[in-house]
């Protein structure tokens, strides 16, 4: 009694390859597939990699698999929609590198227009459908972003509030 069982259910991380052993490795297993491809085709790439890797997130695993958003260029940083119930979405920004503060303001700010857009109708009126403004964004990079968001917290940027708001809610 007492003893430490396996079943054929567990997971352990020799059952890794060795790119998935380590943040270093999964990057430079990324960067080595991408090295040759210009920069939409890496974007491209990632996408349809983080279409697979959100639903394993706790946010992704409410909405359904997410789809690419059809529109490439003026999509507002929208690379990828999930819906979910009660005609809620999560809408994800997938950016392979995110290197300064001002990426991070970007991306929120590019968050908080299209959430404003959500709210006008294409002849310019108010949308009654107050169900679509609950919902949630979601950035997915190979950057890690710790120290950038300490970075971001401290200064003051257009986003900021939309960003303290989202985040209060869970919703980023």
């Amino acid at each position: 009694m007492g003893q430490n069982t396996t079943t054929p259910f567990d997971i352990f991380s020799e059952d890794f390859p060795d790119y998935l052993k380590s943040y270093d490795a999964l990057s430079q297993y990324f960067r080595g597939q991408l090295s040759n491809l210009s920069s939409t085709e890496k974007g491209d790439r990632f996408a349809h990699a983080v279409v697979k890797l959100v639903p394993q997130t706790d946010m992704g695993m409410e909405f359904d698999l997410p789809s690419l958003n059809s529109k490439k260029t003026r999509d507002g940083g929208i690379d990828l929609i999930a819906k979910g119930n009660n005609n809620k979405n999560l809408y994800i920004q997938s950016k392979l590198w995110i290197d300064t503060i001002g990426d991070i303001d970007s991306i929120l700010s590019n968050f908080h227009s299209y959430s404003t857009s959500l709210e006008v109708t294409d002849n310019g009126q108010l949308t009654f459908d107050y169900g679509n403004l609950d919902s949630s964004f979601m950035v997915v990079t190979l950057s890690p972003l710790k120290n950038l968001i300490n970075l971001y917290e401290k200064k003051s940027f257009t986003s900021k509030n939309f960003y303290k708001e989202k985040t209060k809610e869970k919703r980023l």
